[in-house]
């Protein structure tokens, strides 16, 4: 039997508001409403801030996962508890939550996708080690010098942003585009959130210029 690719994970920040509502709130010392830290296709992760929840393997939860506009029936298997994230699997397929999730987190499951180049395959820059994460149509391209980028190269959607730090004083930037709608800066904002093996301290500094160039 061929290995199965893991189902994408959305990460809690672009889940907003979105709930795990327990059938029967207090057992476990539930609330009576769990936010998501994470969902797939093939479960989600609990977020619980209350030291006092400690659910085993192999618990076995019902509720309501409601979603923006949907609310969906779920039956639930505890798989393990990490520190405030409790992993969760569902019981029974559920085509109808997963063709949600392919339909509203469509760029999420894009960003996944991403193939981390290694680094060997990559040309050698006088400015830094190179990093590529790509899938053919998008990618993010960046130069790493210490801890810092020196310059990227970000392609999503067909929008395309280059930029360069720490140039001469008479040094313009240029950037293909000088202006993101805000639908698509909201689309670049997932989509540079959920490249895997993205260091956060690049996440913040790619995102800190989409604000600049939103309208």
């Amino acid at each position: 039997m061929g290995k199965q690719n893991r189902a994408v994970r959305i990460k809690n920040w672009s889940l907003g508001d979105i709930n795990f509502i327990p059938e029967a709130p207090g057992t476990h010392n539930l609330p009576t409403e769990v936010p998501l830290a994470n969902i797939s296709e093939n479960g989600i992760g609990l977020w619980i801030q209350d030291t006092r929840v400690y659910l085993a393997p192999g618990t076995n939860l019902k509720g309501n996962i409601e979603l923006p506009g949907e609310s969906f029936v779920t039956q639930l298997k505890v798989l393990r508890q990490h520190k405030y994230v409790i992993g969760c699997s569902f019981v029974d397929e559920d085509t109808a939550l997963s063709h949600y999730l392919q339909t509203h987190f469509n760029v999420e499951e894009k960003a996944n996708h991403l193939i981390n180049v290694k680094g060997e395959f990559l040309a050698e820059r006088d400015d830094g080690k190179p990093h590529w994460h790509t899938d053919g149509i998008s990618e993010l391209y960046y130069i790493e010098s210490g801890s810092r980028i020196t310059r990227y190269r970000l392609i999503y959607q067909k929008h395309e942003i280059y930029k360069y730090y720490n140039q001469p004083p008479d040094y313009k930037i240029e950037e293909v585009i000088h202006q993101l709608p805000i639908q698509i800066y909201d689309e670049f904002i997932r989509f540079i959130n959920h490249i895997n093996e993205l260091p956060f301290g690049y996440r913040k500094e790619i995102k800190n210029d989409l604000d600049e160039l939103c309208e």
